[in-house]
């Protein structure tokens, strides 16, 4: 969540003509993934490249992807994000146990299940 909250609108990189998303260190801003593992190009899926609000491939300015998103008090772009899906994911009436990190567990656990051959890495 922390990565997708700070990403910038320059880690927006055209690689081999795909559109990926470069997540990297900012140095200038104090800001890192948790691990070596967590620098790494994303291919952004066509449907978030068809989404007419977040315009992806368009430059407006803005030096994050999602420039509304506050800092908290703790200084982190992503905690107000976090307690915001918190409160939404109780109103849909999800357990406590499903996190934001479900999404990906559960795409993992997809694909190693129908043999995809996709490396989790």
């Amino acid at each position: 969540m922390g990565e997708i909250c700070n990403l910038r609108r320059q880690d927006i990189e055209v690689i081999d003509g795909a559109p990926c998303f470069h997540v990297r260190p900012h140095p200038e801003d104090g800001w890192s993934p948790k691990t070596t593992a967590g620098t790494r190009i994303i291919p952004i899926h066509s449907s978030l490249l068809g989404m007419e609000r977040l315009k992806l491939l368009q430059g407006n300015g803005e030096k994050y992807l999602f420039p509304d998103l506050t800092v908290s008090a703790s200084g982190e772009r992503g905690d107000n994000f976090a307690r915001s899906f918190s409160k939404h994911k109780k109103r849909l009436g999800l357990p406590e146990a499903v996190t934001f990190h479900s999404f990906r567990h559960t795409v993992s656990t997809k694909l190693r299940n129908q043999e995809a051959h996709i490396r989790e890495l």
